[in-house]
């Protein structure tokens, strides 16, 4: 790397890179992917489109559990290359099978089946790679910025998706597949590795049916053993809970708290200018609160990384989870609209704080050796945060609705405490390594 690496032209290219193809790949698919349910919904029924959508969940998790260990044994840019092969064959295949030649609804659901197996599998190799080549002292500002692509993407993708997905969907999946075609070619063109991996040992005088059995036996043999040495880390697996309870509150809005709105809140005025008056009530109220955050977060987060860059890591963690695990109390306690409005504010304030300070953390913690299967298990927490989110909407029906805001501070607390816990294995780390020095 060359140049001041706290500098735009300091970054090394690799990272710039991906940066720039996770806008568009994100612009892009976030076009297509969040309407793909309610597509199929009416297509095929609400319990055929919950078996699918399980699916290709379980699809994603495993693919990034193989990814993220493969990237580790094989290389970076070699997993990267087959994913996004693979990815671009399957949206192909998608938008011809939604084109005006040819119409497979499960086809076009299979193909996803794939495509996100693989796109599971890519996550982690690229936060692996971003992590080879960046050091610790930029890391929290890459976080920064790669956190205000991925909502200027979802916000422009989402509304455009909003209006065309239903008219134009072919037209859609076209440019997602493009998109991923060019993701494709900038990586054969452009990507240098960054982890070489380990070659496979091949005995002479064996068949090729014998090779490809044992390289396989292998592989499974090794990333059993890769998981549970990273089992191993308990501070590790601490960060992951933590991340789990806190996202879990963020799948708080699409599930109880978007329920409860949508049926306790009536239409309510926000606004009187004269004789003309605005009004909303739940379900408008829910796309309002989203809205909010996903603009907040892309009009602010530059000015909050330059407030805080004075900030300590541990005080903008700990400031930012009591600020989220409040907003998300009181989002879970009231109905009144202006209420609602200052606590996704804090919200979001709270969540820029402690969320890219909590990957530096992570980044900290896995070593170089095994980065990919690191990411991996940590990406599971997404989809257990997602089954946790929607395990509220059983509890709430055997809990009194002011007892949903207690056990969202409950989680808050319990983000909170295991974070504590990393940061003082943190600080015994430094200072066995301070007595080593």
């Amino acid at each position: 790397m060359t140049g001041d690496p706290t500098k735009p032209q300091g970054l090394h290219p690799n990272v710039k890179i991906r940066l720039g193809m996770q806008f568009a790949l994100g612009l892009t698919t976030n076009m297509v992917t969040p309407f793909l349910a309610i597509y199929f919904a009416t297509q095929v029924g609400l319990t055929m489109t919950g078996v699918m959508v399980i699916t290709v969940t379980i699809a994603g998790m495993l693919g990034g559990l193989i990814g993220g260990a493969l990237s580790d044994r094989w290389g970076r840019r070699k997993w990267m290359l087959l994913s996004e092969g693979a990815m671009s064959v399957t949206w192909l295949v998608v938008a011809w099978m939604n084109s005006p030649w040819a119409r497979s609804l499960y086809g076009t659901f299979f193909a996803m089946l794939i495509n996100l197996f693989f796109a599971g599998s890519m996550e982690p190799t690229v936060q692996a790679m971003i992590l080879d080549v960046s050091p610790a002292i930029i890391r929290k500002r890459i976080y920064f910025l790669s956190y205000w692509l991925k909502n200027l993407s979802m916000a422009v993708g989402v509304s455009l998706g909003g209006f065309l997905f239903l008219t134009h969907r072919f037209a859609l999946m076209s440019c997602v597949a493009a998109a991923t075609l060019m993701s494709l070619g900038t990586t054969i063109i452009l990507l240098k590795e960054t982890h070489d991996g380990l070659s496979p040992r091949v005995r002479l005088g064996q068949s090729a049916s014998a090779v490809a059995m044992g390289m396989l036996q292998s592989e499974v043999v090794q990333i059993y053993h890769q998981y549970k040495i990273v089992a191993k880390n308990r501070v590790f697996l601490v960060l992951t809970g933590s991340a789990v309870l806190l996202n879990g509150l963020e799948n708080q809005l699409p599930n109880y708290i978007g329920i409860r709105l949508s049926t306790a809140m009536t239409p309510t005025k926000i606004m009187q200018v004269g004789s003309y008056s605005v009004s909303v009530k739940g379900i408008a109220m829910v796309g309002l609160l989203q809205a909010e955050n996903t603009v907040l977060v892309v009009l602010f987060v530059g000015l909050l990384a330059y407030l805080t860059r004075k900030l300590k890591n541990s005080q903008s963690i700990l400031v930012g989870v009591v600020l989220y695990t409040l907003g998300y109390a009181v989002l879970g306690a009231s109905l009144s609209p202006w209420v609602l409005f200052i606590a996704m504010f804090t919200i979001t304030i709270g969540e820029l704080l402690y969320s890219p300070v909590r990957q530096v953390y992570l980044a900290e913690l896995v070593p170089d050796n095994a980065r990919g299967a690191y990411y991996a298990l940590y990406q599971l927490n997404a989809q257990l945060a997602t089954l946790l989110g929607g395990a509220f909407i059983l509890v709430a029906r055997v809990l009194p609705s002011w007892g949903i805001p207690f056990l969202y501070v409950a989680m808050g607390a319990g983000g909170m405490g295991s974070l504590v816990y990393v940061l003082r294995m943190r600080a015994h780390r430094a200072e066995r390594q301070m007595v080593h020095l």
